[in-house]
């Protein structure tokens, strides 16, 4: 009986602990996942590893440009053209005809006269290839300009003309002289370039190729009165060559399609130089010289041209200042002694052109 009473009473005391551990357990420790507005107290064990999600969308934006900008120059492909509007004005040395003297005392003096090449229109026309998936392009280019030099002069009152261009001793003293000269000029230009993509607002474009030139110049002095009469003088510099040609240019976008541009580039010619010269006098029967002086030469070229623009879309339209030199195009002959008749020297210059461009382009 009394081992019944002691496993009742154990079991009773077993049933009061319990349920006043339970009464002690708060309800709120454990988590309401029914309720959304009450805090659990499930730990965030996200890895602190991963970037903000800011920091991903500025990422991400980022990458966007690049790709939009490296997609757009590798999908700016096709065929591309342009057209040029020149207004140019070349220049020249060993342009003179004769010094006007205003007495005749045997001492030359006055003004040394020459000719200057009239300001004149040209054209440039090119075309190209971009190729697709990529930065590189071909290009073709013409050249055309056309211009030309004349004036007539007369000694002065008391004096006279010493014409430059004659032999000494033969015809040295004349009344009046008329210069004529004319320039006709085609340069052809075949590059292959690569651009460059620099950043949103400038592109460089390098190129190589070969350039053909075909350059002819034409001096004609018509002397008379005194030891002249109807005497002429016909002299010309021609030059055809082909060489290589390495340049660059640069696009620099300012605002809303606005650009500011530059380009230069230089070139070594190889080719025949032909400067030969004539001399006849009493209206060309009797002949005081027939020179043919040809020589071959490497003429260095340089370029350089400056401006602004406009871009929208396909369409470019730019307008700026060109100078292009050619370094010792011009190797005129001249005799200079009346006793050693073949005494021959030369005079060397340069032929520059100068002056605005108008551009308008396309691409397709």
């Amino acid at each position: 009986m009394s081992w019944a009473i002691r496993n009742a009473f154990a079991i009773a005391v077993w049933c009061t602990l319990g349920s006043v551990v339970m009464a002690e357990t708060p309800a709120a420790k454990l988590p309401d996942l029914a309720s959304p507005g009450k805090e659990s107290e499930i730990k965030d064990l996200t890895p602190m590893l991963f970037p903000e999600p800011h920091a991903m969308e500025k990422h991400g934006e980022e990458h966007g440009k690049h790709a939009d900008a490296h997609e757009e120059d590798h999908e700016d492909h096709g065929l591309f053209g342009a057209v040029e509007y020149l207004l140019l004005r070349p220049r020249r040395g060993a342009f003179d005809f004769g010094i006007a003297d205003p007495a005749n005392d045997f001492i030359p003096g006055g003004k040394l006269e020459s000719l200057n090449y009239e300001l004149r229109s040209g054209v440039r026309a090119s075309i190209g290839y971009r190729f697709k998936d990529s930065p590189w392009g071909v290009s073709m280019a013409y050249t055309f300009l056309r211009s030309s030099a004349d004036r007539t002069i007369s000694a002065p009152t008391g004096g006279l003309i010493y014409p430059t261009l004659t032999r000494p001793g033969l015809t040295d003293e004349v009344g009046s002289a008329a210069a004529k000269s004319s320039l006709e000029y085609n340069v052809f230009d075949l590059e292959v370039g690569r651009r460059f993509h620099i950043d949103e607002r400038l592109n460089v474009r390098a190129f190589g190729g070969v350039r053909f030139a075909n350059i002819r110049q034409d001096f004609d002095v018509q002397y008379d009165r005194y030891d002249a009469n109807i005497a002429r003088v016909m002299t010309s510099s021609n030059f055809d060559g082909f060489g290589p040609l390495l340049g660059g240019e640069a696009t620099l976008s300012v605002f809303r399609g606005f650009q500011l541009y530059a380009r230069g580039s230089g070139a070594l010619l190889t080719g025949k130089l032909v400067n030969p010269i004539t001399e006849t006098n009493n209206g060309g029967i009797t002949h005081y010289a027939s020179l043919d002086y040809q020589t071959r030469r490497v003429i260095p070229v340089m370029g350089m041209g400056i401006g602004g623009g406009w871009q929208h879309k396909n369409v470019t339209i730019r307008v700026g200042y060109e100078i292009t030199n050619w370094f010792g195009l011009i190797d005129q002959p001249r005799f200079t002694n009346d006793f050693a008749i073949g005494k021959v020297t030369t005079r060397q210059s340069d032929l520059s052109l100068e002056g605005l461009y108008f551009q308008l382009g396309l691409k397709y």
